[in-house]
């Protein structure tokens, strides 16, 4: 997830989408002040020319992305952690606390046809 304040936009990144691509792309653009979400080790190694994970955190005592264990197991919330990857929009909404960004920014995702989603 990206949340663009230089270029004021947000992208939502859903499942199966070459979400991660897009989001690599996209960091390449991103300013000191804009959200964007950590990826997995060997995708952060990716991010050539552009920005790594920054200002995703809420808390300052979170060290790193919530382990698969923590996140299936234990239901951490957005406000526990942060911004994080395939964020509901709903979510991202009332972590940006600020509803005039909401409206006023350009927010996309990118999707597949749900046949070939339900297929693969």
């Amino acid at each position: 997830m990206i949340v663009s304040h230089q270029h004021k936009f947000i992208f939502l990144k859903t499942k199966k989408t070459a979400g991660t691509s897009i989001e690599l792309a996209l960091s390449a653009l991103c300013g000191e002040r804009d959200v964007i979400t950590p990826l997995a080790e060997i995708d952060e190694g990716l991010r050539a020319g552009g920005r790594g994970a920054q200002n995703w955190r809420l808390h300052g005592w979170w060290g790193s992305p919530r382990p698969f264990f923590e996140r299936r197991f234990l239901k951490f919330t957005a406000e526990d952690y942060g911004f994080y990857n395939h964020m509901p929009a709903e979510q991202a909404r009332k972590l940006l606390n600020d509803d005039t960004v909401w409206r006023s920014y350009f927010k996309f995702a990118f999707d597949r046809n749900p046949w070939d989603r339900q297929v693969s």
